[in-house]
């Protein structure tokens, strides 16, 4: 019974990999900020929307990638707790390389951090547009 338990606990974090490879890749396409050209001049009245649109695109992928570095952090303690190998007389017989799991951190990481880039960019051409602050409908929760 316990080794069944055990076996359906290793099957379900098998599938956290291949979660985590297809949400992270399919959400990447449009992560760059539009170009000042893309978005509408401050003048124009469908700014706001466009760049309040553009802001929560941008917090949504940065949400997204903490989240998906936060599971594959628990992967990897998990697979660090379970790294060495020991037969029955209790002697190291293997020890297990996760290598590709960090390698695969280190580009999620990149990822979040673009995104967090590409937010900041736009923070920064908004309160370049209305000189030096945010406009008055620009939300207020980025303390």
């Amino acid at each position: 019974m316990h080794s069944m338990i055990a076996r359906r606990a290793l099957l379900a974090v098998g599938w956290i990999p291949l979660w985590l490879a297809t949400g992270g890749c399919s959400h990447t396409d449009w992560l760059t900020t539009p170009s000042d050209e893309a978005l509408p001049a401050p003048e124009d009245p469908a700014y706001p929307t466009e760049v309040l649109r553009v802001r929560a695109e941008c917090m949504r992928a940065v949400e997204r990638w903490r989240h998906s570095l936060e599971a594959l952090d628990r992967l990897i303690e998990f697979r660090q707790a379970g790294r060495i190998s020991r037969d029955r007389s209790r002697k190291i017989v293997g020890i297990s390389d996760d290598s590709d799991l960090h390698r695969w951190r280190m580009e999620m990481e990149y990822e979040r951090l673009r995104a967090q880039g590409a937010l900041r960019r736009l923070e920064r051409k908004v309160r370049t547009d209305f000189h030096g602050e945010f406009p008055p409908w620009w939300p207020q929760d980025d303390g």
